[in-house]
């Protein structure tokens, strides 16, 4: 994987000749700024452009600096590669590659929708590299936007309540401030795990990537590639997971009940139980034990990106029940062509859809609202990465 090489520097080991610098233009749903640069205002300082400069450079080109979608350059160096299968071999320069999956990836560690707009430049092979660092030469905006770029931006609306107070109520991205140190080490950290979590983690980072893209347009397709996001890493990282003798034999209570009544023993039947879970590869149970082993209590405070109400964010005695019904919902919507439950869209935006207004008042939702359940997902991705995260997922040894 591409991608994994061009982190640990891998790709940039070589001649002149033979390396490739490359311009992309990407596309953010909000507004980014360098939060490690100490200013009253860092719309008015080039030095707040500069998002990144290791392991490859990442800067602001939008004028005005908060224009939507912002527009980023980002520039990779990568060598010439072969890949040979069989008989026949291809040389190629896999920068795209890279690019794609370096914006899934600050996708997740950002928690913002970006997108690469187009390729911009392209180094001559054995000519002077382009030089961005500041102080020196920042590039300029020249990305047309379209619809399919970015989030539509959500109208700001002003309340106004009994005293006459007035406040906004702003369901776009508020501004993100970078921590540029901070994530280049967590970029740095992807490579430090086992090559195999490594390229699930990629994988994952793609799903989730393509979810953010269609939260608003396409809320189910998001919801299940979400899920798929936690399922495909999982299933490498727990790989090897079984849950406890007793739960297997829970699980098979039915089986225990006839070879009862068949005159086996309590301790024959429960032998049979086991037995009998010998091809279930628990991927449901890994789905959930992933997510509730590395989520911690941020998930019930206060989200900084969307905005929903406290009364509709699932409570944390029920958290459990509450990912085993999503799982069932993405079974029932995948094999038996059922939709999700309107509750899904709460919390997008000021406006929804007047079908889903009934369940205000209807009890307890059996899908919760698609932003909290991404919310499940990108903290679940992010603890993952961090070393105490992953000491709190159950040993395999």
């Amino acid at each position: 994987m591409y991608i994994l090489d061009f982190l640990a520097g891998k790709l940039a080991q070589s001649s002149v000749a033979e390396v490739r610098q490359t311009e992309y233009r990407v596309l953010c749903s909000g507004e980014l700024y360098n939060g490690n640069v100490l200013t009253s205002d860092w719309r008015k300082s080039d030095v707040t452009r500069v998002l990144l400069t290791s392991p490859f450079s990442l800067y602001v080109v939008s004028r005005p600096f908060h224009d939507y979608p912002q527009e980023l350059a980002l520039h990779i160096s990568v060598h010439r590669v072969t890949e040979t299968a069989g008989q026949f071999s291809s040389t190629f320069f896999p920068d795209d590659v890279v690019a794609r999956d370096l914006v899934s990836i600050l996708s997740v560690l950002l928690r913002r929708h970006l997108t690469i707009a187009t390729k911009v430049g392209v180094s001559v092979p054995g000519g002077a590299p382009p030089q961005f660092n500041l102080p020196g030469v920042l590039p300029l905006p020249i990305v047309k936007t379209t619809v399919d770029s970015a989030w539509p931006k959500h109208p700001v609306g002003v309340m106004t309540d009994g005293q006459g107070r007035v406040t906004l109520d702003d369901y776009n991205p508020p501004p993100l401030p970078v921590d540029s140190k901070k994530l280049s080490e967590v970029l740095s950290a992807i490579t430090n795990l086992p090559r195999r979590e490594a390229e699930a983690f990629v994988l994952a980072s793609r799903l989730y990537a393509q979810a953010l893209q269609l939260i608003g347009s396409a809320p189910e397709i998001s919801y299940q590639l979400l899920i798929s996001a936690i399922e495909s890493l999982a299933s490498v990282v727990l790989a090897k997971y079984e849950p406890s003798r007793e739960e297997m034999i829970s699980t098979k209570r039915k089986v225990v009940e006839k070879a009862t009544t068949l005159g086996l023993t309590t301790d024959q039947a429960n032998e049979l139980a086991i037995l009998a879970c010998a091809d279930n590869r628990w991927i449901s149970r890994r789905f959930r034990v992933f997510i509730m082993s590395l989520v911690d209590d941020t998930l019930w405070t206060a989200d900084s990106l969307f905005k929903l109400s406290q009364d509709l964010v699932p409570p944390r005695e029920k958290f459990e029940s509450v990912l085993k019904n999503i799982y069932n919902s993405r079974s029932d919507a995948v094999h038996a062509g059922l939709s999700w439950q309107e509750t899904i869209h709460f919390g997008w935006g000021p406006a929804v859809p007047s079908s889903v207004l009934k369940h205000l008042f209807m009890g307890p939702f059996r899908d919760p609202p698609l932003v909290w359940f991404e919310r499940v997902v990108n903290l679940a991705l992010n603890r993952y990465l961090d070393a105490e995260g992953r000491g709190k997922l159950p040993s395999l040894a």
